[in-house]
């Protein structure tokens, strides 16, 4: 890149021979085509293509300006290639988070309609103890209460039996009176 600078300096000053001299001295290093070597070889043939343009040798210019054209290409598709993988990444980015948001939304929704089953379960369970306590307070009434007849009936039974006790009790001493009474008239 420095023999590119001092190719540039020697152009700006229309000494085209120096300037061709430097950016050939840019060529001959062995520069692996890719990266910022791939730039600095593309501006050295740009300069060359000038140079030579300029001193009139048309011919070498136009097989220098075919390779210019050449690594420029390959330049801008290195550079297209990274901008697609660029977009490709950014793309798979998108993707990704939106497969996030959307699990995220399906998580929050299932997690929602766990809430909601085991809430009404536990309202349900609830519900079902209040019938049961319900139908447990309605079983020892209606046992209350057909016991309270049973004993009702026993009492009303003992209460007629006593009532027949006390009549027959009645009769009896009717009979003994009626009997004393006769006996007392008879006597």
């Amino acid at each position: 890149s420095i023999n590119n600078s001092f190719g540039e300096y020697y152009f700006s000053k229309s000494d085209y021979q120096n300037a061709v001299k430097f950016f050939k001295k840019t060529l001959s290093f062995n520069l692996v085509e890719e990266g910022d070597n791939l730039i600095i070889k593309k501006d050295a043939l740009k300069g060359l293509h000038k140079s030579l343009y300029r001193l009139s040798i048309f011919k070498e210019a136009y097989i220098v300006n075919c390779e210019y054209d050449s690594i420029y290409r390959m330049i801008v598709n290195e550079n297209i290639q990274k901008k697609l993988s660029e977009i490709k990444h950014e793309n798979d980015v998108r993707t990704y988070q939106s497969k996030i948001r959307y699990f995220t939304k399906i998580a929050a929704i299932e997690r929602d309609r766990k809430r909601i089953y085991s809430f009404f379960f536990i309202l349900s369970i609830v519900v079902l103890f209040l019938v049961l306590f319900v139908i447990i307070q309605r079983f020892k009434n209606y046992k209350q209460q057909t016991i309270l007849k049973l004993q009702k009936s026993e009492l009303d039974e003992l209460e007629l039996k006593h009532s027949k006790v006390l009549n027959e009790k009645l009769i009896q001493e009717n009979i003994q009176l009626e009997t004393q009474r006769k006996l007392d008239e008879l006597s």
